[in-house]
């Protein structure tokens, strides 16, 4: 290697070993057409359409801890063996990029 290039190469650099969010974040339901997306995708969607100005933080959607304790998600009739928080970010990206939210 050349000087140019390990001044621009951290050597201990590390990839986080978990993808994480901002709990407090505000999840936005900004549309519902055409909802071609799959069932527990749906169930994200139908959960934001019954909150208050249709907005939830991540927080309130998936629970205070692993398994969605006090998740508006679950308590809304989603139905999975995997965590809310799981199956949120699962999903986000795609929820996000169709359309249906906005994260702020």
């Amino acid at each position: 290697m050349n000087n140019k290039t390990e001044n621009k190469i951290d050597l201990n650099y590390k990839a986080s070993s978990v993808r994480s969010f901002d709990n407090n974040a505000k999840i936005t339901l900004i549309s519902t057409k055409g909802a071609d997306i799959p069932p527990q995708a749906q169930k994200i969607v139908e959960t934001l359409v019954k909150a208050k100005d249709h907005t939830l933080t991540i927080k309130q959607l998936v629970g205070d801890d692993a398994t969605g304790k006090n998740s508006v998600l679950l308590e809304n009739g989603l139905r999975t063996v995997q965590s809310p928080q799981k199956i949120f970010s699962y999903y986000r990206g795609q929820l996000e990029d169709k359309g249906y939210i906005t994260i702020t």
